[in-house]
């Protein structure tokens, strides 16, 4: 059976809900034996009640990082990051949303120590959105807490995943000490509505 297999069970209801999974054989002779056309039987449906198939939440997120950029010396402060983008890509037998949250940004990551000057940069300067381009104003803005975000990114119906893109900005408060910062979003996969997988 292929992992994207509609499930036949499921929270909070299944597409198929009312279905159950059945075998079913189909029996030929090629060569009867050697001396003879061959014989085929009909495809036929095995007995039985059938078996649930259960849902199988499979995803990845097909970047490493998020790389906010302005030209060649970075954002200033004050200013704004070009867009860059994160891909759900669904690889089991579900439709998806996610769940975004994410951490300060720092130089020193995990640490975040703020001696010696230093100031880390707030989660919520961060922002997203479902469609491109957008002001970084309009955007959902990155909190520590899971939030739910609808990209509604189909069931596969075949091995090649489906795949839905989230765009990111960040805006950088002012002053703040230049340097290399560092975080970590989180983006988790979750089950969408049946209604949203096709």
């Amino acid at each position: 059976m292929e992992s994207f297999a509609d499930p036949t069970t499921g929270t909070p209801t299944s597409r198929y809900d009312s279905d159950k999974w059945k075998a079913a054989v189909k029996v030929t002779d090629d060569g009867q034996a050697g001396g003879g056309s061959g014989l085929s039987s009909d495809l036929t449906a095995m007995t039985g009640d059938g078996t649930e198939m259960g849902e199988y939440l499979a995803y990845n997120i097909l970047e490493p990082s998020i790389d906010y950029v302005s030209g060649a010396g970075g954002v200033v402060p004050g200013g704004t990051s070009d867009e860059d983008s994160t891909t759900l890509a669904a690889q089991g037998n579900t439709g998806l949303n996610q769940n975004i949250s994410g951490t300060q940004m720092c130089t020193d990551y995990d640490t975040c120590s703020t001696t010696g000057g230093k100031l880390p940069i707030d989660q919520l300067w961060q922002t997203y959105s479902l469609t491109t381009p957008f002001a970084w104003d309009d955007g959902t803005v990155l909190t520590g807490g899971a939030v739910p975000s609808a990209p509604k990114c189909l069931k596969p119906i075949s091995a090649t995943d489906t795949t839905k893109p989230t765009y990111w900005l960040i805006k950088l408060p002012n002053p703040q000490p230049t340097g290399n910062y560092t975080g970590q979003n989180t983006i988790a996969g979750v089950v969408s509505d049946s209604a949203d997988w096709y």
